[in-house]
């Protein structure tokens, strides 16, 4: 068992695990040594400090509150560490972020990265696995910044805005403690798009377009959904806000995840707003009460 545990660790750059004891009762063993330091392995899980490690891609991948990372089988452990490989883009990506958004958040788009790349080469077991991992560990939070880095918001509108903030602030690093505020509002409510899942009803996939469509600033908004169940909740959805006049279909693709279809409509609101400012409107208001209150 811990002879898995070390080979697993080494594919993720932690070169120097050995093992530490051995349990003639179970002939299994029981801890491995990892600097120095002896790490308990049970039937249940392995654990290691992050004290332990140097390695910033296994801290980054484990991080959580507790100090340390908990690998459950058949979690990750009785599995090829390959499922855990992204590609040097990615990895690049998660180094823009690095030390700006939280860790969990930052650990929660590595996981992401490897479930897509898992689910585009149609290896779905392994895809599963880490979705579990990612849901149990992370949940709403996890499926949030799944669905962002999936449709590419991660490393698109996202990401810009952090290049952007950085030129702005001209090396000043208070532009991290803005970003991570307006990351962490971007998962309560992400103003370009919409997800449908199996939970989604039809009320409040319209209610989520149209909160978005009529907030100012915003003029298109995307809708994504994976399988026939949402494709056919969303087309119905969309064709009723179309058919209302309140957006058109300025976009449409279908395409696959692995061997599931899914689905992206980009719509164009058409919901007009009164130029009228909301100063000048208070400014007609006291004009009103002031000719009133002379005649």
């Amino acid at each position: 068992m811990a002879k898995n545990f070390i080979e697993t660790l080494g594919k993720i750059g932690i070169k120097d695990a050995v093992l530490a004891k051995f349990s003639k009762e179970t002939g299994e063993d029981s801890s491995v040594n990892i600097k120095g330091k002896s790490v308990s392995i049970t039937q249940k899980n392995y654990y290691v400090n992050y004290s332990d490690l140097d390695d910033e891609s296994a801290k980054t991948l484990f991080n959580d509150k507790t100090g340390g990372f908990v690998l459950n089988k058949p979690d990750l452990i009785s599995q090829d560490a390959s499922i855990l490989s992204i590609t040097k883009e990615q990895k690049k990506i998660l180094k823009d972020y690095k030390g700006i958004i939280d860790g969990k958040h930052l650990s929660a788009i590595r996981v992401s990265y490897a479930i897509m790349n898992n689910e585009d080469s149609k290896n779905w077991e392994d895809a599963r696995t880490l979705n579990s991992i990612l849901e149990s560990k992370y949940r709403l939070v996890g499926k949030k910044i799944y669905n962002l880095t999936r449709s590419g918001y991660i490393e698109g509108i996202i990401l810009t805005e952090l290049h952007i903030m950085q030129y702005e602030y001209q090396g000043s690093p208070s532009y991290k403690t803005k970003f991570k505020k307006d990351f962490e509002s971007y998962l309560d409510f992400f103003p370009h798009a919409v997800y449908a899942n199996e939970f989604t009803t039809r009320k409040d996939l319209a209610t989520e377009i149209m909160k978005r469509l009529r907030r100012r600033g915003i003029s298109r908004v995307e809708v994504y959904g994976r399988g026939e169940f949402n494709i056919t909740k969303i087309t119905d959805v969309v064709n009723k806000i179309v058919d209302a006049g309140s957006a058109e279909i300025h976009q449409k693709e279908n395409y696959e995840i692995g061997c599931n279809p899914a689905t992206r409509i980009k719509l164009k609101s058409n919901i007009v707003y009164s130029s009228t400012s909301t100063l000048s409107r208070k400014m007609k208001k006291r004009m009103k009460s002031k000719k009133k209150k002379k005649s």
